[in-house]
């Protein structure tokens, strides 16, 4: 029954993003999707930001991992609170859907977003029609995939002797500011986005996170589990990022490329498990090579939206004179 909860909170939150993304893209100018986009998915970030560090307080310091004749005591404490934790979740969703109730009317008639096309079948399998709709799923998966790859083994690389040695406890808290990362990434983009166009932008961030990556899969000591905390910066603009520049692109309708978009989430379950594996298998460095493979496609993924804006640029210059 947990499992099947955890299932339909999971298919809520995604069908609350194939509705908001493309509604956040369209709720004013076309050029400035990408940071209105951008700017919304930075409070997103604080969720992540507070999630891991009271999750660590919850979790690792009651007991769940303690030996000895009080550990069964302790371990039921600590998933008592885990009950409250979920209470409070539930009434914030509930105050979240008041607040669209009362708002609801102004929300009816967005601009549609640039580049959307005249499309009107909003199937997901009319998505899979476009080139770039099919580009920019991939590049969400990889990058899913990567983000919550690190995240997920970012405990128990903090916590080795050859890193920072911490306490399970401790690199919980460390693991904040992985998400923090994120959040300060996505506010700085969105200042950044008014003078850097958003797929050049993405490019280099993409190619400094794999140059991260690969950083830490050869380095030890304090300095590689500091370098592993700051990918989050470097995650902070690709979502929404990837999200509208597909938008822009795809010759399919908006409400089909969003939806393949969000489908193409579920990287997040299938790269984590190969990232174990790899980590099993070589150790925790060199499972970072995964997702520095993931980022590099992205960037080739932002390469080729730059090449399609600037060859854009010059048809509309010759046509011009």
């Amino acid at each position: 029954m947990y499992l099947v909860s955890l299932f339909v909170i999971a298919g809520g939150i995604t069908i609350l993003q194939v509705s908001a993304n493309p509604l956040a893209a369209a709720l004013g100018r076309p050029e400035q999707s990408h940071l209105r986009l951008t700017l919304s998915q930075a409070f997103n970030s604080l969720g992540t930001v507070a999630g891991p560090y009271f999750g660590s307080m919850l979790l690792l310091r009651g007991g769940v991992f303690t030996a000895g004749g009080d550990a069964q005591a302790l371990r039921a404490h600590s998933l008592r609170q885990i009950d409250t934790s979920f209470f409070i979740v539930a009434g914030l969703v509930a105050v979240l859907t008041g607040f669209i109730f009362l708002v609801r009317r102004s929300l009816e008639t967005p601009q549609p977003v640039q580049g959307g096309g005249p499309a009107t079948d909003d199937r997901v399998l009319a998505a899979l029609k476009s080139r770039w709709a099919l580009a920019g799923g991939l590049a969400i998966f990889l990058y899913v995939g990567a983000e919550v790859s690190v995240g997920s083994m970012m405990i128990n690389f903090l916590h080795q002797a050859d890193v920072m040695g911490v306490s399970l406890e401790a690199a919980g808290k460390l693991l904040a500011l992985y998400w923090l990362g994120a959040m300060v990434g996505r506010f700085a983009g969105s200042v950044l986005m008014i003078r850097i166009p958003a797929a050049r932008l993405l490019m280099l961030v993409a190619v400094l996170a794999a140059a991260l990556c690969l950083s830490v899969s050869r380095l030890t000591g304090p300095l590689s589990g500091w370098i592993a905390l700051s990918i989050g910066l470097c995650n902070a603009i690709m979502f929404p990022t990837i999200f509208t520049l597909t938008l822009e692109r795809s010759s399919a309708s908006s409400a089909a490329t969003s939806g393949l978009l969000c489908m193409s989430i579920v990287g997040g379950a299938i790269l984590p498990p190969m990232t174990g594996l790899l980590a099993d298998a070589l150790g925790l460095h060199a499972a970072f090579l995964l997702p520095m493979a993931a980022y590099a496609v992205i960037a080739l993924f932002a390469f080729n939206a730059v090449r399609t804006a600037v060859s854009r640029a010059a048809s509309g210059h010759s046509v011009a004179h």
